[in-house]
């Protein structure tokens, strides 16, 4: 009988919390979303580092090769024009993701429904009265002359809804702490799409780390943003079908 000599491969021991942050480099001029001013892990970053330091360098790397597998596999690019793999470049994912804790998110949440509020109304007037061309607030010439103006929309105004169906901002934390729009979004819904496969691989990949963090979910966003494109139908229906049509895969 054939036997087995080959020795048992002992599991290496996860490295310590302390071995994992002994290099890591601390800004001390700047903003750490990690490590608070005394030098402590943040409350809301404590559960996570310690699943991964649970998990350890390998399991964490595996999880990584996973995660860009589940991306190339559904297809998730980003079209870079200037680089040479163009739309070909996979859509990259870092699995240890940026935490904002609930009171940080409830105030950035805040201001950006006020500005996406803001934007809104400047929309319906563009296209409606125009109250802001006829007070010298925003140039006529700014408006008729971009090749964005929807002339066939002129005057065109849906009661009770936003014009501004879709909006997102570039977010950026300055030295201080406060965070910054760098940029709206509102042109095309793809960061919806970006947001929903990097979620649908980090619930893979990250499940149980996932559930243990208290991750808000998605669904509610989608299930809100149908049910308010369905209510615009002209002719009521049950259970419509909702489609979102964008510039192609080869946009971004």
């Amino acid at each position: 009988m054939a036997t087995n000599t080959e020795e048992k491969k002992t599991a290496e021991p996860a490295p310590s919390l302390e071995q994992i942050l002994e290099h890591y480099p601390r800004n001390l001029s700047g903003y750490d979303e990690m490590w608070a001013k005394g030098g402590a892990v943040n409350p809301h970053w404590r559960r996570l580092m310690k699943d991964l330091t649970n998990l350890g360098d390998t399991e964490l790397e595996r999880r990584r090769t996973d995660a860009r597998r589940l991306l190339r596999e559904n297809g998730v690019t980003y079209h870079i024009y200037s680089d040479p793999k163009g739309q070909k470049r996979t859509w990259q994912l870092d699995p240890v993701p940026l935490l904002i804790n609930s009171q940080d998110w409830a105030a950035i949440s805040v201001g950006l429904k006020q500005r996406a509020r803001l934007l809104d109304m400047i929309l319906r007037d563009i296209y409606g009265p125009r109250r802001l061309i006829k007070e010298g607030l925003i140039p006529a010439e700014l408006i008729y002359a971009q090749q964005g103006f929807l002339r066939a929309c002129d005057q065109v105004q849906v009661k009770d809804l936003p014009h501004l169906l879709l909006y997102a901002a570039d977010l950026a934390r300055g030295p201080d702490g406060r965070m910054w729009v760098i940029g709206d979004r509102s042109q095309a819904p793809s960061g919806a799409g970006y947001a929903l496969e990097t979620r649908m691989a980090m619930t893979r990949v990250m499940a149980e780390e996932f559930r243990r963090t208290q991750v808000h979910r998605l669904s509610i966003f989608f299930r809100h943003l149908r049910s308010m494109l369905a209510s615009l139908l002209p002719h009521r229906k049950d259970d419509p079908r909702v489609v979102i049509l964008t510039p192609g895969p080869h946009n971004e």
